[in-house]
């Protein structure tokens, strides 16, 4: 999608948590982009901060915990 304000606001309600987990990625792909000298550790940051953040995410939408899956039940 070329729009990302229209994601966003397609997603607010739905995906509170959405907008920040975008910006996260964001983040987190620029990095590991930054670090493309050396790519092994530029796939282990992005790696590692993608993973932060649908971790974050998950959280903010009560769906999971950082030590459970809460549909594990």
């Amino acid at each position: 999608m070329n729009n990302i304000k229209q994601l966003k606001e397609s997603q607010r309600e739905a995906h509170p948590g959405f907008n920040s987990y975008l910006e996260c990625m964001t983040r987190s792909f620029f990095t590991g982009l930054s670090a493309f000298v050396l790519i092994a550790a530029s796939y282990k940051i992005t790696k590692d901060r993608t993973n932060s953040c649908q971790a974050a995410w998950m959280a903010s939408e009560n769906k999971h915990t950082a030590l459970k899956d809460s549909t594990e039940e």
